[in-house]
């Protein structure tokens, strides 16, 4: 009976992480392994709009912090307004080359969940984001191989002589934001060289990793199951 609770809760416990993503839940709440916010958005009701060219540190419609962590084959990230607005969007802009190019090479429209290059044009579903939105809040679990593959739709062609595509153990970095209003954040004058942060990018756990998580568990099992026999005779 004990063996049987025991595998029942390690499978509960794989099944639960497969759909959530092992390191944070994709839920909206604040997870204490974000940390500390990577950056702040004030609000600023003269805040430009679309200011690609000038991106700042404030929003036109309301102040959020943007947290970011990298774990378990995902980039996960929350944006969490200071108060209740009517979110409609959040398109964030990567930079993948740290290294050679201080410029946005990948974008997501997290809310419908594809991908585009900036400027270049042309979308590329990303069904495989895990996306949980409010109000005031948008949290997301961005798959590693989205940033490490030449994703179908995608014009890289100018791109191509700018940058190669990360690999596991490289840094992303968030180089702006345009959520919750038009307002862009992310300018490196104000922000620094990190821009709104830096994730690296981390392979999901292997299969055999659950497997011995498992059978960790089963071997617990089986010790108490000989601990409770000795008590008894």
């Amino acid at each position: 009976m004990l063996k049987r609770f025991i595998l029942g809760a390690a499978m509960a416990a794989v099944t639960t992480s497969a759909a959530n993503a092992a390191f944070i839940t994709v839920d909206g709440l604040l997870d204490a392994n974000y940390g500390q916010p990577t950056a702040s958005v004030v609000y600023d009701p003269d805040a430009p709009t679309s200011n690609f060219g000038s991106p700042g540190v404030s929003n036109h419609v309301v102040n959020y912090d943007i947290y970011l962590q990298g774990a378990d084959g995902y980039v996960y990230g929350l944006l969490k307004a200071g108060a209740p607005t009517a979110l409609t969007f959040a398109n964030l802009y990567f930079n993948v080359d740290l290294t050679n190019n201080v410029g946005s090479d990948i974008g997501f429209h997290i809310t419908s969940k594809d991908a585009f290059i900036p400027v270049n044009g042309g979308y590329s579903a990303t069904p495989d984001i895990l996306v949980a939105s409010g109000a005031d809040f948008i949290e997301f679990a961005i798959p590693v191989q989205y940033f490490m593959t030449y994703l179908p739709g995608l014009d890289y062609a100018t791109n191509m002589t700018k940058y190669d595509l990360p690999t596991l153990g490289s840094k992303v970095q968030l180089s702006l934001s345009q959520s919750f209003g038009y307002s862009v954040a992310g300018g490196v004058a104000n922000y620094g060289a990190d821009r709104l942060g830096e994730v690296t990018l981390s392979p999901a756990p292997e299969p055999e990793t659950w497997a011995m998580m498992i059978l960790g568990f089963l071997g617990a099992g089986a010790m108490l199951r000989t601990r409770r026999a000795v008590v008894r005779t």
